[in-house]
């Protein structure tokens, strides 16, 4: 089991937050997990429940979570539409901001991986105005371009 914060029955029974602020967790993995970590079981789960993760959170800020690797799953990023103020900070393995789920190619179609074409039609964080990374070594992206 991963160490995180946020279960999908958990979001889904919090509509009116507005504020997340994570500090000093060092053992913590994600913020949100929304099932197992086989492939596509997390958006299977959470396709009947669009718009109702997180839509009114306004602020997350993020301070000394060792093991993070990545703030977000795509999928919720994409429901964080009302977000003005990301703050992330001293996270030494975060690679990401947001998380896409990928598929491999199988050998027939080609090497590589696939990003599902779902990923290019939201707009992410629409409203965001306030943008702090620091301390963030191996952060590479926001999101992976592939």
């Amino acid at each position: 089991m991963k160490n995180t914060i946020f279960s999908f029955t958990i979001v889904k029974s919090l509509p009116e937050l507005e504020k997340v602020s994570v500090e000093d967790c060092n053992e913590l993995e994600e913020i949100f997990f929304f099932g197992s970590e086989e492939e596509g079981q997390v958006e299977n789960i959470f396709a009947p429940f669009q718009h109702v993760c997180l839509p009114k959170v306004r602020s997350i800020k993020i301070q000394t979570c060792n093991k993070m690797k990545f703030i977000f799953p795509y999928f919720v990023a994409c429901q964080c539409s009302s977000l003005n103020l990301l703050d992330v900070e001293s996270c030494p393995q975060l690679e990401q901001i947001v998380k896409f789920e990928q598929k491999a190619i199988s050998e027939e179609e080609g090497s590589g991986v696939a990003v599902n074409d779902s990923h290019a039609k939201h707009l992410l964080f629409p409203n965001l105005s306030w943008l702090e990374l620091k301390k963030l070594p191996t952060l590479n992206g926001i999101f992976p371009l592939v």
